[in-house]
């Protein structure tokens, strides 16, 4: 194991919550509850990924710490 998949190991660990549903179904209001709730407690983030672009995935693989490891999905 290299020494950058270590690092990755011992870090604390990362929550993901995804939030999918209709239009009008009420996924904004909930996400801006959850964000307000769990912002008290931890670092909370709000990204929004839009609608299906065919680049998805290659947009998540950009992101920090989980980025690489769910790209690959």
């Amino acid at each position: 194991m290299n020494q950058r998949n270590m690092s990755i190991i011992n870090s604390t660990p990362v929550r993901v919550i995804a939030i999918v549903g209709c239009d009008g179904s009420g996924k904004s209001t909930l996400t801006a509850s959850l964000v307000n709730e769990l912002a008290a407690r931890m670092p909370t983030e709000r990204i929004y990924l839009g609608q299906s672009s065919g680049r998805i995935g290659e947009w998540i693989s950009q992101l920090p710490v989980i980025g690489a490891p769910c790209g690959r999905y």
